[in-house]
């Protein structure tokens, strides 16, 4: 059992534009090609979140980085459970959001710390049961490439269990994109119409319908209906604007 009286020093403040923030994160990172071109996962999560009005409207990819704030505060460990869990839910951990901390609204779900030496594990571990990849394809250890990787461009942070939960999902719904344009090519109309079956399930899977500050569902659903009457360059055109298919696969694969 943890120590539930032991405390990790003090999250720094974010005082800055949230997406800006994230992407300065990602520009630090090590020129590693599976990292680099993951991060846009974490930049693609907000797109769809508790972000400001006037990134609800921003391209599909690239505007999603507010899910993820980050707010100032120190972390104890839950009793029971993981290091990374902070036993804190819904408003903003102590309170009000500390003065010049950009500030985002929440749901009810649990802030966790990025820094925690078991966040990984904790992250990982929350892999939706609803979500199904496309045949050959594991979760485990695609969960813990998405935890990896958010872990590495927004270190020493919280952010709530919704994100995490909402990166799964983005990447899951990435991957069946990737796997109905490959049915398209290959002439193949029976995985054509199970990826666009689970292609139309991504559209209430209950993280990004929680998070939709606007007009990301329903522009899931137009790209839905370009896959559903054949028209592959539309689906082409959204998938190129998310994380490489491919780097997924791989980490799916191990």
């Amino acid at each position: 059992m943890h120590d539930t009286q032991h405390e990790r020093p003090s999250r720094s403040f974010v005082d800055d534009d949230p997406l800006q923030a994230l992407l300065g994160a990602g520009e630090q990172l090590k020129p590693q090609h599976d990292v680099q071109i993951n991060a846009r996962i974490v930049q693609e999560v907000v797109q769809t979140a508790r972000i400001k009005p006037r990134w609800s409207k921003s391209k599909i990819a690239g505007a999603m980085v507010a899910a993820a704030l980050l707010i100032g505060a120190p972390t104890v460990a839950v009793a029971g459970g993981y290091m990374a869990q902070t036993g804190w839910f819904g408003a903003a951990p102590g309170g009000e959001a500390p003065e010049g901390t950009v500030s985002t609204e929440t749901d009810d779900s649990e802030w966790i710390d990025t820094g925690a030496s078991d966040f990984v594990d904790y992250a990982a571990a929350q892999w939706p049961d609803y979500l199904e990849l496309p045949e050959g394809l594991d979760s485990e250890g695609l969960a813990r490439h998405l935890a990896v990787t958010f872990q590495q461009n927004v270190p020493g942070a919280i952010t709530q269990r919704t994100t995490l939960v909402t990166i799964d999902e983005m990447a899951t719904r990435t991957l069946w994109q990737a796997e109905w344009v490959d049915a398209y090519e290959a002439g193949d109309v029976n995985r054509q119409s199970q990826a666009v079956d689970m292609l139309q399930k991504s559209v209430e899977w209950p993280a990004t319908v929680s998070s939709d500050g606007g007009g990301v569902v329903d522009h899931m659903h137009d790209v839905n209906d370009a896959a559903r009457r054949g028209d592959v360059d539309v689906v082409r055109e959204d998938l190129a604007q998310s994380t490489d298919a491919d780097i997924l696969r791989e980490a799916a694969r191990r």
